[in-house]
């Protein structure tokens, strides 16, 4: 199998990709491990600045004008004239993008599990038989354990951590809590969708494992009074450990770049726009990329504010107080927490 340009991973990176890139006629392939499109470890969160005014009305789920964010000492309201967040089941912003892919003309293969890398080709494995896909151009949009990513010698040493449950009750508004106690230098959340709530935890602290911020993350909910004891969690390293995404004619998009944000792990924007940053420098080559360098001086920030937060309980308290007494007062944007 010959094709112009070989895409791993049928994420919001690698499918944004693809499409830029069939609408420009080259033959690309998607190699995709699961046989389901777009389930992640993912509150489902988008933002105005980002991804909410790009997505078919009827893929969003939920939309807020208001969200509280809780600190140990404060509780801030923040309101906007249009909406701030909206919430997205993920499966199925993945089959509205896989979809809006293939209409251009791409391939999707699940269940391909990559076997190895060469400069020429992408060796994989489906339903026990090995298959080859060659390509010009090779783009890694696999996620926080790359393939694509580890092909090219790149350590991966920054990460975050993120734990999730789909709780299947209604909450009306959209929290933020910001405990350094609890949380250390993350925080857990409450997003509302259409039929459930996400409830979880992230840390940009790579030395705290998932177990331990899981029980962290059970003591918060038992103080708020959430049932999780039936449901099982999601749990996934989310990499910031941006080193490049240019690589002669590979491209590393997303979490596989290491674009999601240090601060938040918010990813589904930075992936969308690095996929579509990664195309364009294909179809045209030495093209500078504005909405990309934004996006990496952005992550640049969200990995200063996160080093300082992380030192100790006190510097993340501080910094958590801070920020909630600056919002309170209009004197920071809450665009500072978002990639976009």
């Amino acid at each position: 199998m010959n094709f112009d340009a070989v895409i791993v991973g049928a994420g919001p990176g690698g499918l944004s990709c693809a499409k830029c890139l069939a609408e420009q006629g080259l033959r690309v392939v998607i190699l995709e491990k699961k046989s389901v499109i777009g389930e992640k470890v993912c509150a489902g969160g988008i933002t105005w600045s980002g991804m909410i005014n790009r997505l078919p009305e009827d893929l969003i789920e939920r939309r807020f004008f208001q969200q509280f964010l809780k600190t140990k000492y404060q509780k801030v309201s923040i309101t906007a004239a249009h909406p701030i967040v909206a919430t997205v089941n993920r499966r199925r912003l993945g089959h509205f993008m896989a979809e809006s892919a293939t209409k251009k003309g791409a391939e999707i293969i699940t269940e391909a599990r990559v076997d190895h890398i060469d400069r020429t080709a992408v060796h994989f494995i489906k339903g026990g038989n090995g298959y080859k896909a060659s390509y010009r151009y090779l783009i890694g949009a696999d996620g926080s354990n790359s393939a694509v990513r580890r092909s090219l010698g790149l350590s991966n040493r920054r990460f975050g951590i993120g734990i999730n449950y789909y709780v299947p009750q209604d909450h009306t508004d959209i929290l933020w809590n910001f405990n350094p106690l609890t949380f250390g230098c993350g925080y857990s959340w409450i997003f509302p969708h259409r039929t459930c709530m996400s409830v979880g935890a992230y840390s940009g602290d790579r030395f705290a494992g998932a177990g331990q911020l899981s029980q962290q993350l059970a003591v918060w909910l038992q103080s708020i009074e959430v049932q999780v004891n039936n449901l099982k969690p999601q749990a996934e390293k989310i990499s910031y450990d941006y080193q490049g995404w240019h690589f002669d004619r590979t491209y590393l998009v997303g979490d596989a770049a290491g674009l999601a944000s240090p601060l938040t792990g918010e990813g589904i924007h930075p992936a969308i726009v690095s996929g579509e940053a990664a195309a364009r420098s294909i179809i045209k080559p030495n093209h500078s990329d504005n909405s990309l360098n934004k996006l990496i001086k952005k992550h640049r920030k969200h990995e200063v504010m996160v080093n300082l937060a992380c030192r100790s309980s006190l510097a993340a308290t501080m910094l958590s107080e801070l920020s909630a007494f600056l919002l309170r007062n209009k004197a920071m944007s809450f665009k500072t927490f978002e990639m976009a």
